[in-house]
């Protein structure tokens, strides 16, 4: 999905810079943070599911 989202920006040429401004000033570490964060979420969810469609 980032690859989609990514061709989307920089499929505008003037948001490039505006693009690379913004990824330069967030933190390290944090895409990883949030990819983990919503591992944990998507892996309950489909659990949930799981328990609820068990046949």
């Amino acid at each position: 999905m980032c690859r989609e989202t990514a061709n989307i920006h920089l499929g505008d040429q003037p948001r490039i810079k505006a693009v690379q401004r913004d990824l330069a000033a967030r933190k390290s570490g944090r895409l990883r943070k949030a990819a983990k964060a919503m591992t944990k979420v998507t892996l309950a969810d489909w659990k949930d599911w799981a328990k609820h469609h068990a046949g």
